[in-house]
């Protein structure tokens, strides 16, 4: 009975500490490349099989891309990929517009809280790593508070990442860059 009761206390101590997701969003002043070598193992031996793998060996870079992301060109969308440069233990997030918005620029992002009402503008310009980390980041945040988005194609607003797969696609690609330069564990 006791032995039971340890295995399960033990139990829900690991798996509470093993949470793979990030359901907190990340302010500004967090962001940052650094990846360690334990982040890196555990990217490589857990979250890895969820994406596709482009090795880029000139560069030193993998480029990784969730295997559930989106390859519509029906209605815009934003995907993202992981670059993690190996030999500076660093990674970045790449934003990849498919073909309807390829040339927009600036992606302007209108988006508004279904709660409060409040709006806003996301707007990126393209740019160097922390630019689209920017972004990014802008629109995780959204993700998690649950806004609605919609984006400027053709002078016409669309609705952007409405479908569950693409907010998930999004959210899981940025849960996993942040869990692969630590930053969770940072707070």
């Amino acid at each position: 009975m006791i032995k039971s009761i340890s295995l399960t206390l033990f139990l829900v101590v690991f798996i509470s500490a093993c949470r793979i997701d990030g359901n907190d969003t990340v302010g500004q002043e967090e962001l940052n490349f650094s990846t360690t070598d334990d982040s890196e193992i555990f990217f490589k031996n857990v979250r890895q099989l969820y994406y596709d793998l482009e090795e880029i060996q000139a560069a030193n870079l993998n480029v990784f891309r969730i295997k559930e992301r989106s390859v519509s060109e029906d209605y815009p969308v934003i995907n993202l990929a992981i670059v993690w440069n190996w030999l500076k233990d660093e990674a970045y997030i790449l934003i990849e517009p498919n073909e309807i918005l390829i040339e927009e620029d600036p992606l302007v992002v209108h988006w508004r809280s279904p709660v409060s009402g409040e709006e806003g503008i996301i707007e990126y310009s393209q740019g160097n790593t922390m630019a689209q980390l920017t972004f990014a980041n802008e629109l995780y945040n959204g993700i998690l508070n649950n806004y609605t988005f919609e984006i400027i194609s053709n002078g016409l607003s669309e609705p952007l990442l409405k479908a569950n797969k693409d907010r998930e696609a999004f959210r899981k690609t940025m849960a996993d860059y942040f869990r692969l330069t630590r930053t969770f564990d940072q707070r």
